[in-house]
């Protein structure tokens, strides 16, 4: 059985349970955390999604990106998913920025927190999930939008509400 997600309302609390891609299908909110990950220079790390991914595969994304599981507190969830997606396993300086409904497809919005954190750490890809990513500065990153790079929702809202 695939695993079951939280279902949230306007207000982030559970309204039930489903998986994502019924999830995404009913249009229902998800859960989710976005972290954008700096290098000591201040460069932002941005992951090119798998080609196999469910939703915009090879889009530019957050530095790491994830659902909420049952049980899991949005910190925790970022913390797992640095690890599992980055490799990084000192999260101490995890630094909480927001929480809002952010559009995340057609008609569709996603509950979700947005983290920062630096890190010096080496960063190995989770192959499944990301195809390839960088740190960028953020004039470069700003410059792929203009050129009309494909980019998640997700991202372009949290980064254009940070670098505008």
């Amino acid at each position: 059985m695939k695993l079951q997600y939280p279902i949230v309302n306007d207000s982030d609390q559970i309204i039930g349970y489903k998986n994502k891609e019924q999830a995404y299908k009913e249009r229902m909110m998800l859960r989710s955390v976005q972290i954008f990950v700096y290098s000591p220079k201040g460069e932002l790390f941005i992951q090119k999604r798998a080609k196999n991914k469910l939703r915009y595969p090879n889009y530019f994304c957050a530095s790491v990106a994830g659902h909420v599981e049952p049980g899991e507190s949005y910190r925790k969830t970022a913390i797992r998913e640095l690890k599992e997606e980055l490799g990084l396993k000192k999260a101490k300086n995890l630094k909480f920025i927001t929480k809002e409904s952010i559009p995340v497809g057609e008609n569709n919005y996603a509950m979700t927190t947005l983290f920062t954190i630096q890190t010096d750490e080496f960063i190995t890809l989770q192959k499944e999930e990301i195809d390839s990513g960088n740190f960028y500065t953020i004039e470069k990153i700003k410059q792929l939008i203009l050129e009309g790079a494909p980019f998640t929702p997700g991202l372009l809202h949290f980064f254009n509400k940070q670098y505008k």
